[in-house]
This record gives structure tokens, sequence and C-alpha cells, in this order.
């Protein structure tokens, strides 16, 4: 063979070996670019699917007011990502992403139930990454709060009462009316108030009118006693008890009074109110005068403690409490009202509202101190208090741009019942 074809074929050998390096090379290349491809469609290298949520959590629990929100910022490599709750029939519990898409809030709505609890799952998924699942859970409520009032239907103020934040219309929706004060004897729920002019009560939803046709009358408080319902208003600007149906007159028949409130101690019975504008009670028929005999003044509330004699009202527009006649003045230098009153042990509680230039506010006095009740807006006002594994105090509050909305403060912690659209005001309170 001559010299110069071992040299073309050398050569030719080399190239095919250099064509195959090379084949191989970008066989690799391909290999480990198809390998690298993750859920976003990029290349060089494994990338993996991430989710994370800030705070990192597992379980969250609502209370049967539902007052808790809980929020959470979403991290992931992933395009887009997704919130919902299972099973679908858990209503009760909410979940609204953020408006700039970077997290989601959990809210619950009011309790429906008196025992049991309510059980939700959310889960976060985006793309392939693992999901994130919470556990949600709301008790049940431990006691029945019933909070009566009324509520504005654009037209007229409409009595209602509110079983755990459910709302029960007690008004014909067309006349004007109000509930004044609630009570539960057995399985018997009783409001007292009035509708078109004319004092009322209702039991479990059924009125009785108890003023006549002749004068405006009204109802203002209601005491069930072995069979016999007392409920203790005005009528024609007298003070006066119905005891079945039937008045008996309080005041001296002459002068303008008003009766606010009832109390059966043992063998006792008060009646508290004002007569010709002067604070006074009347136990066991005979009048105790209460003002300094100068000064318009109003009694709401009364208690016997200890043979103590205490009674919530005001004088000269300021907010008062006296204790066996003695009084003591609660605010000063402002127009403050009082409507109830709670003695237990030694300590004294009273709420109302204090009257300024371009609000109102509820407060509460323990034992002389004042303090004002928390998450209570712009305006507000403080009706009626009752105590039960802890201090219930009923009213009125507004938040924000809302309307000023029926609520109550359990231990200072407000929970609203009204709907914030229409303008409500819780004015009595029972809790069992």
């Amino acid at each position: 063979m001559r010299k110069t074809d071992i040299k073309d074929k050398l050569k030719h050998s080399l190239i095919l070996l250099a064509a195959m390096l090379m084949n191989i090379a970008l066989f690799s290349s391909c290999s480990d670019d198809d390998g690298g491809n993750d859920d976003n469609g990029g290349g060089g290298g494994v990338v993996t699917p991430t989710l994370s949520i800030d705070p990192k959590t597992s379980d969250i629990s609502f209370s049967p007011q539902a007052t808790e929100v809980y929020t959470y910022t979403v991290t992931t490599n992933q395009p887009s990502w997704k919130v919902q709750v299972t099973p679908s029939d858990a209503t009760w519990c909410k979940v609204e992403k953020s408006t700039d898409g970077k997290g989601f809030t959990v809210t619950a709505e009011k309790s429906k139930t008196s025992d049991g609890f309510n059980l939700a799952t959310i889960t976060v998924t985006a793309g392939k990454a693992t999901p994130i699942t919470i556990k949600a859970s709301q008790y049940g409520w431990d006691e029945k709060v019933y909070v009566a009032g009324y509520e504005y239907n654009d037209v007229v103020k409409i009595a209602c009462y509110w079983l755990n934040g459910e709302k029960t219309l007690l008004g014909n929706g067309t006349d004007e009316s109000t509930a004044n004060y609630i009570t539960v004897s057995g399985d018997d729920i009783y409001v007292v108030g009035e509708e078109a002019g004319k004092a009322c009560y209702w039991k479990n939803g059924e009125k009785t009118i108890l003023g006549d046709e002749s004068g405006i009358s009204t109802a203002h408080h209601i005491i069930i006693d072995d069979d016999n319902i007392y409920i203790v208003g005005q009528e024609a600007d007298k003070a006066c008890y119905w005891k079945n149906g039937e008045k008996v007159a309080l005041g001296n028949g002459a002068d303008e009074s008003a009766a606010y409130y009832m109390l059966i101690d043992e063998d006792d019975t008060y009646f508290v109110g004002k007569e010709t504008e002067k604070a006074c009670y009347w136990k066991n028929g005979e009048k105790v005068v209460l003002g300094n005999g100068t000064d318009n003044s109003s009694a709401y509330n009364i208690a016997v403690s200890k043979e103590v004699v205490y009674v919530a009202g005001e004088e000269d527009n300021k907010a008062c409490l006296w204790k066996d006649g003695e009084k003591e003045d609660l605010k000063n230098g402002e127009y403050t009202e009082t409507r109830s009153l709670f003695v237990s042990g030694e300590a004294t509680y009273v709420v109302g509202t204090n009257y300024q230039a371009d609000n109102s506010l509820a407060k509460y006095w323990i034992n002389g101190h004042e303090a004002t009740l928390e998450d209570s807006g712009s305006t507000s006002s403080a009706t009626s208090i009752f105590t039960l594994e802890g201090v219930y105090i009923a009213g009125s509050a507004n938040t924000g741009s809302t309307a000023e909305s029926a609520c109550y403060w359990l231990d200072n912690k407000k929970v609203n019942i009204g709907d914030g659209t229409h303008v409500s005001r819780g004015n009595s309170i029972f809790v069992e």
C-alpha cells in the first residue's frame, strides 16, 4: 500500500473519532438539560417546587363570638397558589386572599350551636409544591346571651332581641317599638317595652298590651316571682306597675312620675324612679327621696347588699350612686347618665354613657373608678349589666364607617350583634 493511502485512511479515522466525541458531548448536554426542566419550564439544573406560610401554624381556634382574625403571608416559587376550605358545608369558616395576592386571612361566623364544635380544614396549594393544611375549630356557646333592644328598618325602630347574635324581631315593623328589658323564666322568654306608644310585653314573641287607650305608656322592667308577673313603667306620665295585667299606681297621683326598676328582697319590695323630677324609690309603698331637692335627678336601678341600699342614677345631669341615701358623684363636669347597677361582695359596678360635644362614650365604674369600654368607637353607649362567670355589659357602638350597632362586652371584650348597616341598640342583657 502506498504511503499516501495510509495517511488518507488515518486522517479519515481521526475525523470519524472527532465526530463521535462531539455527538457524545452533545447527547450528554441534552440529557442534563431535559433532566433540569421544572414546572416553570426553566433549564440549567433541578428546581424543587416550594411553598410556605408565615406564621407557620397547623391549628387555629375561634371563640363562639368569632372575634379572631388570622393573617398569613404565602411564599412560593410557583406561578400561582390558591387556598380553600373543606368540607364544602363548613361555611362558618371564611378565607379571603389579600388584594396584593401575597397572603390570606381566616375568619369565622358567630357560632350557632350551644354544644359541640365546628371543624374545617384550610388547604393552601401551589403547583407541584407540597400542600399546607391548617385545622380550624370553633367551640359552641357555653351560655345563652340574650340582648333586647331595637333596630331601625330605615323608617322606624323595631323592638327585637338577639340570642347569641341571632336576631328575633318583635315589633310589627310599621309602628315605632322598642324593647327595654329581657328575662328568661324556665323555657319562656319575656321582653317588655312599648309599641305604638303603648306599654306591652312579649312572651315567646306573643304580644300583650298593658297600657289603656287613653294615654302614652311604656314598660321598663319585668320580674317573674311565684307565677306572678310584675311589670314596671309609667302611664300618662304617672309611675305604676302591672301585677298580672292589673295596674297599681306608685306616685302621689298628682305629680309627674316614672318607675324604671323593681327589686324584691326577702319581704321588702322596692321600685325606683322619680317624682316631680326628683330621684326616689318606694319601699313597700313608702317613698324615699334621694335628690338634693334643688337639681333635677332620676334613679334607674337599685340593689340591696348586706342591708345597704344602692341606687344608680343622675343628678344635675351627672352620674351618681347613692348608698343608703349618701350620694357619690361618678362623673363631674360633664353630662353623664347611668342605667344599670350590680353589687357583688365588695365590688359595685355601674354602667352608663358620657355625652360630649360631638360624641358619646360607653363607661363603667367599679367602686367609683371610671373606665372606658374597649373598642367602643367614636359613638357608644352602655345600658345594662349582668354577671355570670364574667361581666356582661350591653349597649351599642360604631366602628369606622359603620352605623352605631348593638353589641355587648364580655369582660371588656366587645361582641358585635347588630349588622353594622342599620342603627341598633342593646338596652338589656340576660345570660343563662
